[in-house]
Parts: structure tokens; C-alpha cells; sequence
């Protein structure tokens, strides 16, 4: 695909979906539009600094919790939690080699879910955008290679509209 494939399919967040995105620094602008139109930014706690520069005035985010390691492994229960009630989700994982190996334990957890057989699955690694499911996560991230930090958009999960959202007063870090 010629061109950039961030302006030419202006990715956008939807309810119940989960965004994972490594963080490699600094952001790209898909990354920055999902986590300036999620409902709910995870992160591990090793991205703080990156988080709170970006973070949208009003908008809500959470570190994963203590005691947890910052593997960026799979997709947190927290974050599944958030989706399979219909908000919109960004897990911001820090990426380090091997991401292609987490991104698959990310879709092992995914398939824990129900019906994660049918689950819709997009990669986008800056060259390409790829569309499948869950099942199909080691084709669609054929070709990519070890120093690629695809993002994977999972979902919808569970419902279709979010819960009515709160409206914070300052920037919603918790933690």
C-alpha cells in the first residue's frame, strides 16, 4: 500500500474495541488519535511519563497494577474487564524485542474470551493494514519483522454502546 496508511484509513477507536500499541519513544498519530478518543488508557507503569504527556485533558487512565510485570504479554483482565462492557480501550505496552512473541500470547488471551473464534483482529504496522481474526494472528503478522511494532486492534467485545461516561475535571491518571 503506497502512502500513509494512518491519513489514507483515519483509524478510529470504537466501543468495546481494545487498541494494544507499543510505545517506542514517541507516538505516532494512530496511536495518539486512539488514545485521545479511548475511554479508558492501561499502561504499564514503566510508560508514565509518556502517558501523562499525551493524555488528553479529561480523559481516564490507569497503570497496570503492582506487582504485576510490565511483560506486555497479553492483554490485561482490567482492559478486557472495560471492553466486554463496551468502552472503547488502549493498553499501551512498552516494546522491546520479542514484541512479535507477546502479540501472540496477547491473542491467547484474547482467545480465552468467548466467541474468540469470531473475534475481528487488525494489524497495522505502518506498511500495511490487515484485517482477519484472532485465529488468524500468525498469518496476518506474517512478513513482519523482529524490529516491527505492529498495533493490534482487537474486538468489539461484548457490548455495543459504552455505559454513559463521567466527565473528569482534570486529567484522569490513577494510581
Amino acid at each position: 500500500m503506497d502512502g500513509d496508511w494512518r491519513i489514507s484509513l483515519a483509524p478510529t477507536i470504537r466501543p468495546g474495541q481494545i487498541w494494544l500499541i507499543p510505545a517506542t519513544g514517541d507516538l505516532d498519530d494512530a496511536a495518539r488519535d486512539a488514545i485521545a478518543t479511548a475511554n479508558v488508557v492501561i499502561y504499564e507503569r514503566s510508560l508514565a511519563s509518556l502517558v501523562a504527556r499525551v493524555l488528553p485533558f479529561g480523559a481516564y487512565a490507569e497503570p497496570l497494577p503492582r506487582g504485576v510485570p510490565d511483560s506486555g504479554s497479553a492483554l490485561s483482565p482490567r482492559a478486557l474487564e472495560f471492553a466486554s462492557l463496551g468502552w472503547s480501550v488502549v493498553q499501551l505496552a512498552e516494546a522491546r524485542p520479542g514484541w512479535l512473541v507477546r502479540l501472540r500470547a496477547a491473542a491467547a488471551s484474547a482467545m480465552r474470551v468467548d466467541r474468540a473464534a469470531s473475534l475481528p483482529l487488525r494489524v497495522m504496522d505502518g506498511r500495511r493494514v490487515s484485517d482477519g481474526f484472532v485465529g488468524d494472528l500468525p498469518d496476518l503478522i506474517r512478513g513482519c519483522a523482529d524490529d516491527d511494532f505492529p498495533i493490534l486492534v482487537f474486538g468489539p467485545f461484548g457490548a455495543r454502546f459504552p455505559l454513559a461516561s463521567l466527565v473528569f475535571t482534570a486529567n484522569g491518571l490513577a494510581g
